[in-house]
């Protein structure tokens, strides 16, 4: 099933599901789902429609897209796990966690798009 830019939005939103902030979804989910489509797109060297997304571009565009969502939420929660100043460091183990789980769907999206392999152009120079 070919899917568009909104179909990741809806599929993102169902999966985080109410952690959602007003403040991130429509318009600025969007937003996210668009630099993740053109991450992939710099990643395979392949050009994806926002309308048009093949089946095997999907999986890591939405891991890229649930991992950004869940940072930006724990960037709105001021969600940071750990801070240091010299010696002085905080810890706040279970506060947000979100940034192990997005972490994970990166590296989720990193290994989906290594399989995918990427279009590599090479070129030879004639002279000097």
């Amino acid at each position: 099933m070919v899917w568009s830019a909104g179909s990741v939005v809806d599929y993102v939103t169902r999966i985080v599901g109410a952690a959602v902030p007003t403040s991130i979804s429509g318009t600025n989910m969007n937003d996210i789902v668009y630099q993740q489509i053109y991450t992939v797109e710099q990643y395979t060297g392949e050009s994806i429609s926002t309308s048009s997304i093949p089946n095997k571009y999907q999986p890591p565009i939405c891991n890229l897209t649930q991992a950004q969502v869940l940072r930006a939420i724990d960037a709105q929660e001021g969600g940071a796990d750990d801070v240091s100043l010299g010696e002085l460091r905080v810890s706040q183990a279970g506060a947000g966690g979100n940034a192990s789980l997005a972490q994970s769907l990166i590296d989720t999206a990193m290994r989906q798009l290594k399989e995918l392999g990427r279009n590599v152009r090479v070129f030879k120079v004639w002279g000097a």
